[in-house]
C-alpha cells in the first residue's frame, strides 16, 4: 500500500513542480513583456496554456495535501512546514482569483492586464521566499 502512495506522491510532486514552473514562467514572461504579448494574437494560446498549468498545479496540490493528511496532520501553525503550507494555500487562492480576473478582463488596457499579472508574479515570488525562509 505504501509503495502505491509513494508512487502517487512522486508523480503528483513532479507534475506539481513542472506545472508551477510553467505557470510562473508564462505569467512572468507576459508580465515583463505585456506590451507585446497582451496585444498579440498569441495571448489566447498563452491563456489556455497557463490555465492548464494552473489547473494541474491546483489538482496535484490537492492530491499532495491529501496524501500528507493520510498519516494525520498536527496543527499546521505549530511547525514551519505547516505555516508554509498555509501560506501556499492562501497565495494559491489569491493567484487563482487574480488569474480568473485576468481571463475575464476584456477591456484591452495593457496597464490593467499588467497589474493583474504582476499580482500573480508577486504572490508566487512571495510564497517561494517564505518557503525558503521557513523550511530550509
Amino acid at each position: 500500500m505504501m509503495e502505491i502512495v509513494s508512487i502517487i506522491w512522486k508523480i503528483s510532486y513532479m507534475i506539481h513542480m513542472i506545472s508551477n514552473a510553467g505557470f510562473f514562467g508564462s505569467i512572468a514572461l507576459a508580465f515583463f513583456d505585456c506590451k507585446n504579448i497582451c496585444n498579440s494574437s498569441s495571448v489566447k494560446v498563452m491563456k489556455k496554456l497557463t490555465s492548464l498549468f494552473l489547473t494541474l498545479s491546483g489538482l496535484t496540490g490537492i492530491s499532495l495535501l491529501s496524501i500528507m493528511a493520510i498519516g494525520g496532520m498536527d496543527n499546521l501553525t505549530n511547525n514551519p512546514i505547516g505555516i508554509s503550507i498555509l501560506i501556499m494555500v492562501g497565495a494559491f487562492s489569491v493567484v487563482l482569483f487574480d488569474f480568473i480576473l485576468f481571463l475575464l478582463y476584456k477591456g484591452g488596457d495593457v496597464k490593467v492586464e499588467r497589474v493583474l499579472l504582476g499580482i500573480a508574479v508577486f504572490f508566487y515570488l512571495l510564497v517561494y521566499v517564505f518557503r525558503v525562509y521557513l523550511v530550509h
